[in-house]
């Protein structure tokens, strides 16, 4: 199996992608963007610039853990204890490779990858904490793209690569009832913290709550992020 996140573009293209924006530029100040407000044509060309192996001034910036730590080592000790934060302990700089890939689409990696290899798709979800429950029309636009990829190329009779496990995952209630109504084939997993991460909707702030989530919407399973 390989784990990775979907999120779709502004002209409905799933593409594999954690975090809910891309940032790019200046390190110091960089540009953000949503995923939903990019053409998988934007999103893509961005990558390209990072995996030229030069760093360009639009490249992707990422955040380093291990580089704010090794500066982190030269401060005085006051300092030091001040930066134990997530957010502290890393420091954005231009993501830069000798050799690297371009951003994928979701359906460039079911063409590129052996069809052995099973995919756990995490639809990853940029809607806010303090909304409990989903807009339908969001959940569309996420589910329906996907779903459409899915289909064509997981099957013996797709045009794009022979029968491959897919498991499908996410940490929205919604998205999981909505993608085991769209489809019985492949399994679909409640993904949960348990409530260590506060969330306006009850359903994922317990286990005991996303257990009950997943029985009422059929699911296969509960997977618990412990952190």
């Amino acid at each position: 199996f390989v784990e990775f996140d979907v999120q779709v573009t502004k002209d409905g293209v799933p593409v594999v992608w954690h975090d809910n924006t891309v940032e790019y530029g200046d390190p110091a100040q960089p540009t953000q963007c949503a995923i939903s407000d990019l053409t998988a044509a934007e999103f893509q060309a961005l990558g390209q610039l990072s995996a030229s192996g030069k760093c360009q001034q639009l490249s992707v910036v990422r955040r380093f853990r291990h580089a704010a730590a090794k500066a982190a080592a030269d401060m005085p000790p006051v300092l030091q204890a001040a930066l134990t934060t997530e957010a502290a302990i890393t420091q954005r700089m231009r993501w830069c490779c000798e050799a690297d890939d371009s951003f994928p689409t979701l359906e460039q990696l079911f063409n590129s990858l052996p069809p052995n290899l099973a995919f756990n798709i995490e639809v990853k979800m940029a809607t806010p904490d303090d909304l409990a429950v989903t807009p339908a029309e969001e959940i569309s636009r996420m589910v329906k793209p996907i779903m459409d990829v899915v289909n064509r190329c997981s099957s013996e009779s797709g045009a794009c690569q022979p029968a491959r496990q897919v498991v499908f995952s996410s940490f929205d209630p919604d998205i999981c009832r909505a993608l085991r109504a769209a489809q019985v084939q492949h399994p679909v997993m409640f993904l949960s913290t348990g409530g260590r991460d506060w969330h306006a909707d009850p359903r994922r702030m317990s286990i005991e709550a996303a257990i009950q989530v997943a029985m009422a919407s059929r699911l296969s399973g509960v997977v618990v992020d412990s952190g």
